[in-house]
This record gives C-alpha cells, structure tokens and sequence, in this order.
C-alpha cells in the first residue's frame, strides 16, 4: 500500500512538473532561436527617441527599405526629466512597431555625451582623452538614485510594447578601479529590469568583457539575467571572438551592437568581411553604427569618421545595397499608419 501511495505521488509531481519544464524548454528555444535565427543587419541611432516625429518617421521608413528589424537608441537625456524621457520612449517604440522594427535601449551612456538620466551628472569625474567618464563612485553604490529610479521608470512604462528587443544597462560600461564592484552593479540592475519585466531580454552593452578587465566567464557567469552578450568591434577588430564564443557556448545571443570603418571612400567589401566573420561566429544581428538616413541634415546622432550617412561619407548607396540583400529585401508587410500630432521634441 505504501509503495503504490509513494508511486501515486511521484506521478502526480511529475504531472505537475509538466507546464513549468514547457515553460522552461520554450524559453530556451527562443533563446537558441535569437542567437541563431534569421540574420540581421540594424542600425544605431542613439538620440532619435530625442528627435521630431518627421525625423523619426523619415529614419524608420529608411530602415525598413533597408529591410532592417533592429534599431539600438539611448533613452536618457539629463536636460528632461524621467517621466519626459519615458514618454519619448513611448512615442518612438509605438512608432517603431508600425514599421516592423524592434528596438534596443540603453539606459545610460558611459561617457559625458549627455545621454544619461537626469541627476547622474556629478559622477562624471573621470577623464579620458578629455571625455567625461562615469566614475567608480557611481558603481560602487551612487547608482541606486536617480540612475535606478529612471530605469525602474522606463521599464515599468514601457514594459507592454511587444517590440523590445532588448533593456539594456547601458553602453560600454566599466570600473577600472574594481571589477568585482562592476559585477555586483551589472548583476542588481539586470535583476532589478528582470523582476519589473520578465517579458522582455536584458543585453550587456558592453564593448566586450575584456574592456571591463574581465573574461566572459567572469562576467557574463556572474550575471545570468543577461540573456544577449553584445560587442563593439571597429575597423575589423576581433577582439570581441571570445564573448561571441562564450555566448554560443553557453546558450546565449551575441550580437555585434556597433560596427563599421573608418573613411570617407568605399568601405562596402570591408563591412561584407566583417559581416560574413560575425556571422560565421553565430552573430544575431550586426548594427551599423551613426546612421543618418540618406538625404537628411545633420541630426546630431551620425559619426563623421564610422558612420553611414550622405553627408561626410560617398559609400551610402553600396553600404545600403550591401545590407539590403543580407536583409532578404526590404522588411515586409509593413504599413505605418499617419504620423501622430504630438511627436517628441
């Protein structure tokens, strides 16, 4: 009699295991499937949440005649408010989902550009090359103000949009002065994100693990909330081989998040080379760095040096057509209602 209750319970907890192992096996595969789905080639445009409607619109319907699905942008700006720049968020998320598009955002940007929530400006004291950096006091706790406030905010109002491909803690971020402070950091507001919104992946940001002083397994071991390891690789850089391999390796995205060479001439066949050595490492995505849609002025987001523009650079068309057929075409079945009446400023 005893055995048979014993068996009788074994069976019943199996049963009920049933739903949470679905659960488990389907975040998995579409974990797997990111990291080794369909290709894509994105773009940057860090301050286009901060842009008029007409800016946005005229990026967004560019984007998706190059036929890409990712766009990466910096959703703090310290001359407005949490609420504001939330609201901004809002508007460009709901305009990117009409034009098939999914969106990174970064919450903070390591160096003095200005992308960065109001009230953090104070731990701008180091200096590199005569830019602002965020200093080691920031990390070591300074953070939990007005930084965590502004990320609970964006996430907590933004987390229904279906078309977010990734929070993200912010760009290139790192303490010289002690790792083991970085990884506590990287670890209590990837939680932090995740207990908000569970929905949705968390990306690293970082230019790769090595810029932090840390291996992958170091880093990315630590913090398993983050679910897309992400690299910034320049110029045909490689350094970034190891987090792409550690990713794979370990069931996660990798994506190289910022890319492109310097120049002013043709750079098309240097981007097919990086394109195809990315991808051959089980890349995701790749996403053009400082693009500027073909035409339009000056928007401040662009990068004379790397970027994909018609104003400081000749190589937009082939760049364009180059992308456009690793793309598939064009993104399909998109059709973007009319520009709303209040658009961000």
């Amino acid at each position: 009699k005893l055995r048979e209750l014993i068996s009788l319970a074994t069976l019943l907890f199996l049963v009920l295991a049933i739903p949470v192992t679905v659960q488990l096996v389907k975040q998995q595969q579409i974990f797997k499937s990111r990291a080794t789905g369909d290709f894509n080639i994105g773009v940057n445009m860090v301050g286009i949440t901060h842009s008029g409607s007409e800016d946005i619109d005229a990026n967004l319907a560019e984007v998706t005649r190059m036929g890409g699905k990712i766009v990466r942008v910096f959703a703090a700006k310290d001359q407005i408010s949490h609420d504001e720049a939330s609201r901004r968020l809002d508007y460009f998320l709901t305009r990117a989902e009409a034009y098939g598009i999914s969106v990174i955002v970064a919450f903070i940007d390591f160096y003095g550009s200005g992308y960065r929530p109001q009230g953090t400006e104070g731990f701008y004291t180091d200096i590199w090359n005569g830019i602002p950096l965020l200093n080691h006091d920031f990390f070591a706790g300074g953070y939990q103000g007005s930084y965590k406030q502004f990320v609970e905010t964006v996430v907590s109002q933004n987390k229904q949009h279906s078309n977010i491909y990734a929070w993200e803690m912010g760009n290139e971020l790192k303490d010289d002065r002690d790792p083991a402070t970085f990884i506590n950091f990287m670890r209590d507001v990837s939680s932090t994100i995740k207990n908000i919104d569970p929905n949705h992946s968390i990306a690293s940001g970082m230019l790769s693990a090595g810029h932090t002083n840390l291996s992958p397994e170091a880093l990315y071991g630590a913090v398993p909330d983050i679910d897309i390891v992400t690299i910034h690789m320049y110029n045909g850089d490689r350094g970034g081989t190891s987090d792409a391999d550690w990713a794979v390796a370990n069931g996660k995205a990798v994506i190289n998040e910022e890319a492109g060479f310097s120049g002013s001439g043709d750079r098309t066949q240097q981007m097919r080379d990086e394109i195809d050595y990315w991808k051959s490492r089980g890349a995701a995505a790749i996403l053009q760095w400082g693009f500027i849609a073909g035409g339009l002025g000056d928007n401040g987001f662009g990068d004379r040096d790397v970027g994909m523009d018609t104003l400081w650079h000749t190589d937009y068309d082939s760049l364009f057509a180059l992308y456009q057929s690793y793309n598939g075409g064009s993104n399909p079945n998109v059709s973007p209602g009319p520009i709303a009446s209040s658009g961000s400023s």
